[in-house]
């Protein structure tokens, strides 16, 4: 194991994304995977200028087009903490 030092911003959205049974190390690599499963390098100019139009847009907080997700009920259907 080693230690490393994040910000109490990045602490908390950690938090945020993880179950009540994981640990950081649990989290990070969860994240992790997600992000290499995404594939990044097969977007088209277009799909990347068109998906950081709409991060753009979220940062502002327009979320129109958005679907609210509760993550209750996210965590009930899939058995997860």
């Amino acid at each position: 194991m080693v230690t490393i030092t994040v910000s109490k911003e990045i602490r908390d959205k950690l938090l945020d994304r993880g179950f009540k049974s994981e640990s950081y190390n649990d989290v990070i690599g969860r994240l992790i995977s997600v992000y290499e499963d995404l594939d990044l390098e097969d977007f088209t100019d277009e799909e990347a200028e068109y998906y950081n139009k709409c991060i753009d847009e979220f940062e502002k907080g327009n979320f129109d087009g958005s679907v609210e997700v509760n993550l209750d009920d996210i965590r009930e259907k899939y058995g997860s903490d």
